[in-house]
């Protein structure tokens, strides 16, 4: 009779930290940001007109999420701060929500995205994640370096609803810096939301069935941070750099719907 190996309890702990480090749990709502932490979610207004999420996934919504209006919140399909495996998928089906984003908040996702406005109104659409390098201050001194990257593809179509400019790409904000003192130069960070991996990925897809928008881009949005340079000394100090790369194709399509800027 074969005798079967024991299961050790280190084995357990590291495939449970694998998993901890790869999907979190729920969807969360952390200030004004809703986070689908790699689950797909799906925005709708309910009968009394509230915005609520939503999710096909069994477990991903409890309770305190469920019944939370989101109103006027930014929502991204991927985490804050941390990254995520695997795919993201966000709809927008009604409802009033600012800035939507396939991505993360300074955190990658290891997948391709899919953002998808079928109504409601929304700030700016993003295929990819949101990179905000930190501000300098004296006491921090150099701010902080932030990365949103999309490794595979990202989808973004709008159906209707009205929404703000929509970006095939990331959005990426450089901080600000701060002089201060004689010779004190504090940098902002840099920020990073770039959509594809180093061997894979890297296409953006844009199409507008109908509704309204403002501009379309098949990239990314990249604004660096302010420098600032002391009056009457040689000290200045940079802003982040930003950058927001495609680093394949872009493809941008319009079958109708109303687009209120350019292309």
């Amino acid at each position: 009779m074969r005798r079967r190996k024991p299961v050790t309890v280190l084995a357990v702990v590291m495939a449970w930290l694998l998993f901890a480090s790869t999907a979190l749990a729920v969807v969360t709502i952390e200030g004004n940001n809703v986070f689908g932490n790699g689950h797909a979610i799906t925005i709708d207004q309910d009968e009394s007109g509230a915005t609520r999420v939503n999710s096909s996934e069994d477990g991903a919504i409890d309770d305190n999420v469920r019944n939370a209006d989101v109103a006027g919140h930014n929502i991204y399909g991927g985490s804050n701060g941390q990254d995520v495996s695997g795919n993201t998928s966000v709809t927008i089906n009604g409802g009033e929500v600012g800035d939507v984003y396939g991505g993360g908040l300074n955190g990658d996702v290891n997948g391709s995205t899919t953002v998808t406005v079928n109504g409601g109104t929304t700030g700016d659409v993003y295929g990819g994640g949101h990179a905000e390098g930190g501000d300098a201050n004296s006491s921090n001194r150099n701010g902080q370096n932030g990365d949103a990257d999309v490794t595979g593809n990202t989808n973004t179509t709008v159906n209707g609803g009205a929404t703000g400019d929509v970006y095939g790409g990331g959005h990426a904000e450089g901080g600000d810096a701060v002089s201060s003192g004689i010779l004190a130069a504090f940098n902002g960070g840099n920020a990073d939301a770039t959509v594809g991996g180093s061997t894979n990925g890297g296409n953006t897809s844009v199409t507008v069935n109908g509704g309204s928008t403002g501009n379309v881009y098949g990239g990314g949005n990249a604004e660096g941070g302010d420098a600032d340079e002391r009056n009457g000394t040689l000290v200045i100090a940079n802003g982040g750099d930003a950058a927001a790369t495609v680093r394949n194709d872009t493809n941008v399509t319009i079958n109708g719907g109303t687009v209120n800027g350019t292309v």
